[in-house]
């Protein structure tokens, strides 16, 4: 482990656990994030990200093994990965113990889909096949994190040439296997990981570029730290020193500025832009193209007198089910952009997002994020309403047209909650327990110990990934948890909370017409800012002209 420990930025143990860390260059910038799954003291294995092959990771590791180090590496070439993933848990694990688990037993252990058991997350495990090749479990699908999606990744080290693999692929994605799962293509997964804010290898970090001749290289097209991209606490360990890296790593947290830039998403609305390709056959001209990687992103209304950042990545058009194109970009810090927006008399629009628990921006005026992350014991805290949020920036160039917005990992999601699914989970449970213990008989006792098996029970299973079943105490009769699409519901006491059921009946049609009113008047409220929006651009263009 200590090879392991000296080169990367988080601690592994030799436990059966399986970890996320970073791999840096002298000067702190990101080469690639690895997974680390420790066997014991004399086995571990790596899992390099999509797009990043074994080999190169190999040659880049293996120069610095000394023989008193006594570590070996093993390039597996042939390795064939393998990701089940859902935004539910229960869905994997279902199709895992369905189709998987029977094909494995085949040319496995026996008796496997009765004796198996789940990794816990942060574990990982291990099974020989009957010719000794291994397989491997880790409880995490790909570089999706668990507010993107649930899931198992399976790593076939075999000799076979991919072929047990390959047919495990192909009947889970068969036609005749109506009940499996849904084969995710190239340019949708690309797409997913764009929408769930992941920085990937290739785009955010590693860049690679076409030299004339055709071949590639590693370019600092965008040398990016892993704190620029906001990769925090699961990979990096703040109290490690002494790892490659860790100087540059260390003086950007000791920046009471923060990071040079920060990595958001940007959305290209298509109602704003009307595309070259819609209006080809016209014969007018027409500046309106889609976003491509590299463009540059400048602040509307400034002229390309303020520019923000690139793009380092781009979905799919409508590839998110919404009339939209949307990308990652890696920008400038806030109070750069915003003093010089202030001098052209210039103003962020509204924020598109507002992180759980995030600071009022008009109260905390002097609110930083390098002094944010010094004066925290964890590298990111919750994040305030981001200033650059609802930044409205034109491509360089063309009249393109698109708008800033924090990435989810930004957003505040708590454990367990899904960025795709309906459902609303308190990040306190205990904190909104007692506020609606206190509205209701105006006393509570956290101490209680029906209510501390809630808890532990609730963040038992936000930390595994679970759904919420209806009750989720099972000994003790005085304290359940419920979940509502919408709305957060948690009885403590029993009877305590309850309420005349015509009351609720009452209450339930006072709130739905409530909603729908509200509903109706943030939508005409949209129409009227999207039109005011649509005005004010055509007279820009107007002026440019």
């Amino acid at each position: 482990m200590d090879f392991l420990n000296n080169k990367f930025s988080q601690t592994f143990k030799a436990d059966g656990s399986y970890k996320m860390g970073c791999l840096l260059n002298p000067k702190g910038r990101l080469v690639d994030t690895v997974g680390v799954g420790a066997i014991d003291s004399n086995e571990a294995y790596m899992l390099t990200s999509p797009g990043h092959f074994s080999t190169p990771l190999f040659e880049r590791l293996d120069p610095l093994i000394f023989p008193m180090d006594q570590v070996k590496l093993k390039d597996w070439k042939d390795a064939r990965i393998l990701s089940v993933a859902s935004s539910r848990l229960k869905d994997v694990k279902k199709c895992f113990k369905k189709h998987v688990l029977p094909m494995l037993e085949e040319v496995g252990q026996d008796d496997l889909v009765n004796s198996w058991r789940f990794p816990s997350p942060g574990q990982i495990r291990r099974l020989t096949l009957k010719d000794g090749s291994p397989v491997l479990v880790f409880p995490t699908p790909s570089i999706l994190p668990s507010y993107a999606a649930f899931g198992y990744t399976i790593a076939f080290l075999t000799n076979d040439n991919g072929e047990l693999a390959k047919l495990l692929f192909r009947s889970l994605v068969s036609e005749n296997n109506p009940d499996g799962p849904i084969e995710l293509g190239p340019r949708e997964f690309e797409t997913f990981r764009i929408e769930a804010g992941v920085p990937a290898f290739g785009h955010e970090f590693s860049v690679l570029e076409k030299q004339d001749d055709g071949s590639k290289k590693t370019t600092t097209f965008t040398p990016a730290s892993p704190l620029e991209l906001h990769i925090g606490p699961d990979m990096i360990d703040s109290e490690k020193g002494c790892y490659l890296g860790q100087e540059g790593v260390a003086s950007m947290m000791k920046n009471p500025r923060g990071p040079p830039r920060l990595l958001y998403s940007v959305v290209f609305e298509d109602e704003l832009n009307l595309y070259q390709y819609e209006t080809e056959g016209d014969g007018r001209e027409n500046l309106t193209r889609l976003p491509e990687v590299g463009d540059e992103l400048f602040v509307l209304g400034s002229n390309e007198e303020i520019s923000v950042g690139r793009i380092t990545s781009v979905g799919e058009p409508g590839g998110t089910g919404d009339r939209t194109t949307i990308g990652l970009c890696l920008i400038r810090r806030s109070d750069s952009v915003l003093s010089r927006m202030k001098a052209l008399g210039l103003e962020v629009s509204p924020p598109l997002t507002i992180p759980e628990g995030h600071v009022d921006m008009e109260e905390e005026e002097d609110w930083d994020i390098g002094e944010n992350m010094k004066a925290s014991s964890k590298l990111f805290p919750k994040a305030p309403v981001d200033k650059l949020d609802g930044l409205d920036v034109i491509i360089g160039g063309t009249f393109t047209i698109g708008r800033l917005k924090s990435v989810p990992s930004r957003q505040g999601f708590p454990p367990g909650l899904n960025m795709f699914e309906d459902v609303i989970l308190y990040d306190d449970i205990v904190g909104e327990a007692s506020k609606l213990q206190s509205a209701k008989t105006g006393s509570y006792r956290k101490q209680e110990t029906g209510y501390l098996q809630a808890e532990a029970n609730a963040r038992r299973m936000m930390e595994e990934g679970e759904e919420y079943p209806w009750d989720v105490i099972e000994k003790n009769p005085n304290a359940k948890v419920k979940i509502e699409s919408k709305q957060t519901l948690i009885e403590v006491g029993g009877s305590a909370v309850e309420e005349d059921d015509e009351e609720d009946e009452d209450d339930e049609l006072k709130k739905q017409i409530e909603q729908a009113e509200a509903e109706a008047a943030a939508a005409e409220a949209e129409a009227k800012r999207k039109a005011e929006k649509m005005e004010m651009l055509r007279k820009r263009a107007e002026a440019a002209m």
